[in-house]
């Protein structure tokens, strides 16, 4: 019989997790429920948000997995650089939502900060057997492909079978685009984010654990469709990210010899396009994606431009604490500054800005070492696995803007920090124990004792 994952080296367990005892089935499939949620709740309709359900789940994953347990594995490495980023940029939303008290900032605080935190509080610290990591990347490929699936199906119920030149324009036809974005994630360079923080996750499962037919076709799918849903919403932002994050798999998982021909080949076939494009007169696609280069001003590039301007002339006037979270739209004529830290230096002031700054350059940098730890000769991907998503969304940010939440569906910052609890977990062999579905057994297990 062919096995479900391949046999890859596992992580070392942690201080905290140094039993590794794997946690009972009930609480993981709980878990694996959350990741579910979180991928594939957009708000649409309002009442499956998945910001209500974590508010009763989480909580109660941390009570009975137990609090000072799930502090001392936060605060463990590899953990503890990610842990204290993170609180140090809820405590930047928090004395901005202090100092601008009003429904919007209370709102952001709970969205960005509050339910996330609960969500990483409630996944940090887990043991997880190489079955339980796919299952997890099931959970995402699953709730990725709700989402895609409902974003062709409002597509095609719009527009039909497309050609080439209504995929590449229909994202300006704002109103018969609309439907796509409602059914996806509300807006189509929203779309970069999502997939950004979606696809490389389940490309590395599928190229490095999964030896599953069923498997190989779901995680095939789910990208297959996640591209062409990128495609649709014409996201430069995420189509550059998805390239980049792609190369990074590359370079950790295949040989050099490979990297070098792969990159070669991309970088000669880019090349052929656009000498080919440049020569027969058929702007095309320089007119959609470089329009600069077909003679022609790219107005979306001016926007954004203009929207930095404004942004950082709101930190300047606010340099302490900001504006408040989520308050731009009330002094942007584009919303937000689109450019990440831009954006955080207008709504929380400088102390703000600087946290934030800090939680990029700490997640980046444990996703280099995992790049580096995945392309050791007795390496495992699994750091990167989970790191990938939060890294992706993160780099999109400075590209283009960021965006946490919609509503009250925690869609990209819900991800990010269940992802980021999830890096750190402790991974033993499939043939480990589970503890007994008793009740007595569940609570033992529960409470790790």
């Amino acid at each position: 019989m062919t096995p479900l994952v391949q046999s890859i080296p596992t992580a070392r367990p942690n201080r905290a997790n140094a039993d590794a005892t794997l946690q009972p089935a009930l609480l993981f499939w709980v878990v694996a429920g959350v990741v579910f949620l979180l991928t594939a709740s957009n708000g649409e309709p309002a009442r499956i948000s998945s910001g209500y359900y974590i508010a009763l789940i989480a909580p109660g994953l941390i009570l009975v997995r137990g609090a000072g347990r799930l502090l001392r594995a936060a605060e463990s490495p590899p953990n503890r650089p990610i842990f204290y980023a993170l609180l140090l940029f809820a405590a930047a939303n928090l004395a901005s939502t202090i100092i601008t008290p009003n429904e919007e900032t209370i709102y952001a605080l709970l969205e960005r900060c509050i339910l996330p935190l609960l969500v990483y509080f409630s996944m940090v610290g887990l043991v997880l057997s190489m079955r339980d990591v796919i299952v997890l990347v099931v959970a995402i490929a699953l709730g990725a492909l709700l989402m895609f699936a409902r974003g062709l199906l409002a597509y095609y119920a719009e527009f039909g079978i497309p050609d080439l030149e209504t995929i590449l324009w229909s994202r300006y036809n704002v109103a018969r685009i609309a439907g796509f974005e409602r059914a996806t994630v509300g807006n189509v360079t929203h779309m970069g984010s999502y997939a950004v923080m979606t696809l490389p996750i389940l490309i590395i499962a599928l190229v490095s654990m999964v030896r599953s037919n069923a498997l190989t076709s779901l995680f095939s799918l789910t990208i297959a469709a996640g591209l062409f849903n990128l495609i649709i919403a014409g996201s430069r932002a995420g189509m550059v990210v998805m390239v980049l994050m792609i190369v990074a798999i590359i370079s950790s998982l295949a040989s050099r010899r490979t990297l070098v021909l792969i990159v070669s080949v991309v970088a000669f076939l880019g090349a052929a396009t656009f000498t080919l494009a440049t020569a027969t007169g058929d702007s095309t696609l320089l007119n959609r994606f470089a329009p600069e280069a077909a003679g022609k001003t790219d107005g979306s590039v001016s926007e954004r431009i203009d929207s930095m301007i404004i942004g950082w002339n709101v930190f300047l006037d606010n340099v302490l604490f900001g504006v408040g979270p989520e308050m731009s739209p009330y002094y942007n004529i584009y919303s937000i500054p689109h450019q990440s830290i831009l954006h955080q230096l207008s709504e929380l002031g400088l102390f703000g800005g600087l946290a934030f700054v800090w939680l990029n350059l700490v997640i980046l940098y444990a996703f280099r070492n995992a790049i580096i730890a995945a392309a050791a000769p007795d390496g495992s991907s699994f750091r990167l696995l989970w790191l990938i998503g939060p890294a992706g969304w993160l780099i999109v940010g400075l590209i283009s803007g960021i965006n946490f939440n919609m509503s009250m569906a925690l869609v990209w910052v819900g991800m990010a920090h269940a992802m980021l609890a999830l890096s750190g977990a402790t991974v033993v062999p499939d043939t480990t124990e589970r503890p007994s579905l008793s009740l007595w057994g569940l609570y033992r297990g529960l409470r790790g004792t």
